[in-house]
């Protein structure tokens, strides 16, 4: 349910809120602008203060160079600086009194300022002063301050110090002494000055109520600030911030915001012409913004006193507005709970109350229209009851003549379809009959047919079971004549074996032949031995009757060995001769047993292809055994579906008659 939200707060939010971003937005432009305006205008006043104070201060040091140069150019000044000559004392020139009293001169001009006037010769190394104070030759004068005069031939200032006999706050302007035909430097001409003015000069000057001014000598050295403790300390040494200080470090001549301690600042650093001094302009950021501040609270006071301005009239304008709405809303509620009786007075002259106007006339011709609703509310009853023959009387105006038109309508197209469905229901009847007929038949032939197809996938399984045995069984056999096989590889194997040591013994047979041939050999040369031992021992006589005797012995061994040895020849012969036979059966033996391989593997591959081809049928009967099963589970869904259509086909028929029974209950004419 959405969130009520009334008017008025949307009338508030909607003028209040925009207006309160736009007064935001534009005083924070204002405000905005008003402080940048204020800030540079505090600014532009520091810096002009700041430039003041430098120019006068400039002012004062240009007047004492100036009386410095004049000093430096001096002829007097110059003569007496060419008569000092190395070792000679100022004491003892010509000019001496001359050079004192000019001197002397010189410093009564500004006795208030000036506290005394010197000069100092190069050559001689002394310098003598105004008061008549006078050194001796080879005084170290190259180590004082001032002597960079003659160094630089330029006019300097020191940087502030205490003159020891006044407890003054000084500083330096020196001036070289110059040759007017060869413009060699002889000598430095100096004033020492006060520095009071330059306090008179920063007390002159006020900036704002609680502001100050610093002055800064060239390394720092503050001559001058409100708090006297300040007096000679550098700049560094202070508890300005590390911005400003920076800043007086590097002279960096700018604008700046600084804090002194936890005070915030606003401030300019400005230079003194070419002296190296510096002025620093302080005024606290409260009292510089003051205005900005104070301005910035009027404008927020005012944005404020608008916005409560322009609330107290959004309100009264909504409460005007909002007072002929509620009597609406009250009517509107009136006519949503039903009830038409309502009336409306308001008197309000704008678009409000045309609204009202026209809003009443609705509530008029909102009662016009129960009259037509009444007689719609009839019709429809009929209608409910099965009565189709009704006519209305009103004259419909507006939108309700289409509800006339289409009330009519809704008679006549109810009723022809009406007719129709009569007509149509007593064919459904007709033809749901012989449906279910036809269906009690189908379904009880495809049970007839899902008990075949049972038979037959039980019959197809009893075969694949037969194949599966025959396929182990021929399986099982390929692995016997494998087995087989293998053995008769071996037997080969052996056979081989045998032929080659034959072959052996074939070799040795001839190894023996060789070996009796040689025996022979022995034996026949034994026999000429002996034959010639014989003939020996003849000729000897009685001597060789022993040799005779052995010589008979030996002959008769050869005899022996000879015919052991044709008898051992006609032994291996003969058994070369049965090695030779038994070769040839072994060779025989051989093929045979090659024949026998060839013919067991040959019997292997017949045998692994009937398994293989018995494997394929076995895999066949399985595919069409799953086949049966699927065409069986088939059998089965449309014998289910035949005594599901048979049944529905009795429910349509029984909705046919009930169809028929409802028709019967409208009345058509």
């Amino acid at each position: 349910m959405r969130k009520f939200v009334s008017l008025r707060t949307k009338m508030l939010g909607g003028i209040l809120l925009p207006n309160l971003i736009v007064f935001l937005l534009t005083g924070m432009f204002i405000i905005s602008s008003v402080g940048n305006s204020t800030h540079q205008l505090i600014i532009d006043q520091l810096s002009s203060d700041g430039i003041a104070v430098s120019n006068q201060v400039n002012e004062f040091f240009s007047q004492n160079v100036s009386k410095v140069k004049t000093i430096a150019s001096d002829y007097c000044i110059e003569e007496g600086c060419l008569e000092a000559l190395p070792n000679v004392a100022f004491a003892d020139i010509p000019s001496f009194g001359h050079l004192l009293q000019a001197l002397h001169k010189q410093q009564q001009i500004d006795s208030d300022t000036v506290l005394a006037v010197f000069i100092a010769d190069v050559d001689s190394e002394q310098f003598m002063m105004s008061d008549g104070y006078v050194t001796g030759p080879n005084f170290d004068i190259a180590s004082r301050p001032w002597y960079a005069a003659a160094t630089n031939k330029e006019t300097i200032i020191t940087t502030p110090y205490t003159d020891i006999s006044t407890g003054m706050l000084v500083v330096t302007i020196a001036s070289p002494i110059v040759e007017s035909n060869s413009g060699e430097v002889l000598g430095v001409a100096a004033i020492d000055i006060r520095l009071d003015r330059i306090v008179e000069i920063m007390n002159e000057y006020e900036i704002g109520e609680t502001g100050f001014l610093v002055c800064i000598g060239p390394k720092g050295t503050i001559l001058y600030h409100p708090d006297s403790t300040y007096i000679n300390l550098n700049f560094v040494e202070t508890n300005f911030s590390t911005e400003i200080k920076n800043a007086v470090s590097s002279s960096t001549f700018d604008d700046y915001t600084f804090y002194v301690d936890d005070t915030e600042y606003y401030g300019t650093l400005t230079e003194v012409g070419d002296t190296g001094f510096m002025v620093l302009t302080c005024l606290p950021e409260k009292e510089a913004m003051t205005t900005y501040h104070n301005v910035k609270k009027e404008i927020a006071g005012a944005f404020m006193f608008s916005l409560v301005i322009m609330a107290i009239c959004v309100f009264i304008l909504s409460k005007q507005m909002i007072k002929p709405l509620i009597s609406l809303r009250n009517a509107a509620h009136s006519i949503a709970d039903g009830n038409l009786n309502v009336e409306l007075t308001s008197r309000s002259s704008d678009e409000i109350g045309e609204v009202s106007v026209a809003f009443s006339k609705t509530v008029e011709q909102l009662k016009k229209y129960i009259i037509y609703i009444d007689e719609i509310a009839s019709v429809l009853t009929r209608i409910s009851v099965g009565d189709l023959v009704f006519t209305l009387e009103n004259d419909y105006a507006g939108e309700f003549y289409k509800i006339k038109d289409s009330l009519l309508k809704i008679k006549t197209n109810l009723r022809s379809t009406l007719e129709h469905v009569a007509v149509s229901s007593s064919k459904v009847l007709e033809n749901s009959m012989h449906m279910s007929d036809n269906a009690l038949a189908l379904a009880q032939g495809a049970t007839e047919q899902a008990s075949a197809v049972e038979q037959l996938s039980a019959s197809l399984s009893d075969v694949s079971q037969h194949v599966e045995v025959s396929a182990q069984r021929t399986e099982n056999a390929n692995q016997q004549i494998i087995s087989v096989g293998e053995h008769i590889a071996i037997s080969d194997q052996k056979m081989q074996e045998v032929l080659h040591s034959i072959q052996h013994i074939n070799e040795f047979s001839s190894q023996i032949n060789a070996i009796i041939k040689t025996i022979e050999d022995i034996a026949f040369q034994t026999n000429i031995l002996a034959l010639n031992a014989a003939v020996e021992a003849a000729r000897a006589g009685t001597a060789g009757k022993g040799f005779a005797v052995v010589a008979d012995e030996v002959r008769n061994l050869a005899g022996k060995s000879a015919e052991a040895a044709k008898n051992t020849t006609q032994l291996i012969v003969q058994t070369i001769d049965a090695v030779a036979d038994s070769t040839k059966i072994a060779h025989a033996a051989a093929r045979a047993m090659n024949e026998v391989v060839e013919g067991a593997n040959s019997i292997i591959k017949e045998l692994d292809e009937i398994s293989k081809m018995t494997t394929e049928q076995s895999n066949a009967i399985a595919q069409i055994t799953i086949g049966i099963d699927q065409i069986s589970s088939v059998v089965q869904t449309n014998s289910a579906s035949a005594e599901e259509s048979s049944a529905s086909v009795s429910v349509l028929s029984q909705q046919a008659k009930i169809m028929e029974q409802e028709i019967k209950k409208f009345k058509l004419s």
